[in-house]
């Protein structure tokens, strides 16, 4: 929409909250469309009884910013910029907007497996958010749509001989699942991983005769379980580094 368009008849106020950290605002005057501070704006309004503003702190949107939105209209080499004001000091980090409607869309395609939309959502700037989430969700064992979600993420994963799914409670199926048949997988990390049983073990070093390395902190694995099946295959023992810890609680 251009500014000519709809009733304007004394400007408009522009408030920018890409970043919820640092807000910035200006004004715009109507006819040579010049940018203005709220001081300025009020100052043709002297004659009004209008209620005290203040917008110490906040810092005025730049010229570069109103010239992308209306190109037409603006240049980024505008001489009518007013000086810019000190940024806001917010005491608390306030989260990105895009991140606070990130979780509640993720959660509400997860549990209804809607996979094209787990796609959509899966934008490359927010990889590690998604995986933040679902380490955070709670869900044990993993959603079907998590585990969707995983698959398309490892994907573009460059080291394909190192595999970290900590914190993802995931069933031993879902783990073989993840990993190509033909993959040269060197070292898995299923830490506090509270879905995984004693199988887990076996299967993947049945599986992946190039696992090196095999890490299970903190998973419900009983450390018995693991002695016995080390005992009775001591093939399994081919591993360079194998750590277990099942009395380790996050």
């Amino acid at each position: 929409m251009q500014m000519s368009e709809g009733d304007n008849n004394d400007g408009m106020a522009v408030i920018d909250v890409t970043d919820p950290n640092s807000p910035s605002y200006c004004f715009i005057s109507s006819g040579r469309r010049r940018r203005v501070t709220v001081k300025n704006y009020k100052g043709g309004y002297d004659n009004e009884k209008d209620p005290e503003v203040s917008f110490t702190g906040i810092s005025v949107i730049p010229i570069q910013s109103l010239a992308e939105v209306w190109p037409t209209e603006f240049t980024a080499k505008s001489e009518n910029d007013p000086p810019l004001e000190p940024v806001l000091s917010l005491t608390q980090k306030v989260p990105l907007l895009a991140d606070l409607m990130l979780e509640p869309a993720l959660d509400k395609s997860l549990r209804n497996n809607d996979q094209e939309e787990l796609l959509r959502l899966l934008l490359p700037h927010k990889i590690d958010k998604i995986r933040e989430i679902l380490r955070s969700g709670g869900q044990n064992p993993m959603l079907d749509g998590s585990v969707f979600l995983l698959s398309n993420i490892l994907k573009d994963t460059k080291d394909q001989k190192v595999l970290h799914l900590s914190g993802l409670h995931l069933t031993t199926q879902q783990v073989l699942s993840l990993i190509p048949v033909d993959a040269e997988i060197e070292v898995i990390n299923l830490s506090h991983n509270h879905a995984a049983e004693i199988d887990i073990i076996e299967q993947l070093l049945a599986r992946y005769r190039s696992l090196r390395r095999l890490v299970l902190l903190d998973t419900c694995i009983p450390e018995g379980d693991v002695v016995a099946l080390l005992k009775a295959k001591p093939s399994l023992l081919r591993l360079g580094s194998y750590k277990h810890f099942s009395s380790i609680r996050s």
